[in-house]
């Protein structure tokens, strides 16, 4: 529960970030739109769960929906990663390194 819960509080903190982020109006929705389907997917989960221990619904797709939640959760966190390791400024090589360096006995 807390994996889930962490994991939707970081889509809309990163919706938000990239809402105010220019250039990353795609990655606001698509962060939100996550989100909201984290909680619609952990929701949807707790009712299948409680109405087969309750005996309405048999064999319902619990743990699939839970597995669909937790694979669109992390594409989700690995493409946000990707996407900000790719933003990091790349470090210019200095004159100094490009020079072969000489043996020295």
């Amino acid at each position: 529960m807390l994996c889930f819960g962490s994991l939707t509080v970081a889509c809309f903190v990163f919706a938000r970030r990239f809402a105010a982020e220019p250039g990353a109006r795609g990655w606001a929705r698509y962060s939100l739109s996550i989100g909201i389907l984290q909680v619609v997917l952990f929701i949807v989960a707790n009712v299948t769960a409680t109405l087969d221990q309750n005996g309405t619904l048999t064999n319902p797709p619990t743990g699939l929906l839970q597995r669909v939640g937790i694979v669109t959760g992390w594409i989700w966190l690995s493409l946000v990663a990707l996407h900000e390791l790719r933003a990091l400024p790349q470090p210019v090589p200095d004159a100094a390194d490009n020079h072969p360096r000489t043996a020295t006995a």
